[in-house]
């Protein structure tokens, strides 16, 4: 059997389920007569035989028989780590900032899962999450800031906290209240 000129033995390798057995008898020729893609015979892991494209088996565009693809498609649960196409829950968005899977077709911010963990509580629906330096996908906590986002807006907890006393130290029933007119 002549040889491809550009063709590297790969018989004994695996690539996804296929196991490469031996190159094809059968040499393959363009219309122009150049010589075609190099097939091999190559076994996968249910038994099956096949010819496949050399090309094909390097670049992964096949893994097996078929029988993979069937295995994925009449699996009910193909969310999180049994989806072939799962990257590990974490992707960081157009915008900057990190999401992380929490469930079946559910994503949240990386930063404000950090923050209520942090807390031991949920947010509410008044508080938001800054980041001190302004780098989105910086998510640990010596970066985020707990802010309160209503009356006024943007405040930081520390300046809310203070403006809340003051308003009960003023309208706090039996209260004295300096005032410039002196005490009420």
């Amino acid at each position: 059997m002549k040889n491809h000129p550009t063709c590297k033995d790969i018989s004994g390798q695996r690539f996804g389920r296929w196991s490469v057995i031996s190159r094809s008898k059968e040499i393959f020729r363009r219309p122009n007569g150049r010589p075609g893609p190099v097939f091999w015979l190559c076994r996968c892991d249910c038994g099956n035989e096949k010819e496949v494209s050399g090309v094909g088996l390097r670049r992964g565009a096949t893994k097996s028989c078929g029988c993979l693809r069937l295995e994925l498609l009449s699996s009910r649960d193909r969310n999180g780590e049994k989806n072939p196409r799962w990257k590990g829950g974490r992707t960081i968005q157009s915008s900057g900032y990190v999401m992380l899977t929490v469930g079946p077709k559910q994503t949240r911010y990386e930063h404000i899962v950090i923050m209520e963990r942090f807390l031991g509580r949920a947010m509410n629906c008044e508080e938001t999450v800054h980041h001190k330096n302004g780098v989105r996908d910086d998510n640990r906590i010596e970066n985020l800031e707990l802010w309160a986002s209503n009356h006024p807006s943007g405040q930081q907890i520390e300046d809310k906290v203070q403006w809340a006393e003051e308003i009960l130290k003023q309208y706090k029933p039996g209260a004295l209240i300096e005032s410039s007119y002196g005490y009420c």
